[in-house]
């Protein structure tokens, strides 16, 4: 879409409506925000913190097997630690 007035104002509907869904989903689930904090960390974090480190070395730096051998196993270790901490988040969620 071209610059336009039209734009304009279409993305700041999309972005009130943005905003608007963020208070109602932190007023409305407020004893709740800490576990919901926790998933998205948890999700979020294995992936920017280990994931994508582990895929750009291997893309820029790793020459040998043994360097890409461990960058792929530090990703399945991060995965699979994600998995686990969702599941118990998940498991422990009411108590």
């Amino acid at each position: 879409m071209r610059h336009s007035e039209l734009r304009k104002w279409l993305k700041n509907f999309s972005r009130t409506i943005v905003i608007f869904l963020a208070v109602f989903v932190g007023v409305t689930y407020y004893h709740y925000m800490p576990k919901i904090l926790g998933l998205i960390g948890v999700i979020l974090g294995a992936v920017v913190v280990i994931i994508t480190p582990a895929l750009i070395h291997n893309k820029l730096v790793a020459k040998s097997f043994g360097a890409k051998a461990f960058n792929y196993t530090f990703m399945v270790y991060a995965v699979c630690c994600a998995f686990f901490i969702t599941f118990f988040v998940i498991y422990t969620w009411n108590r």
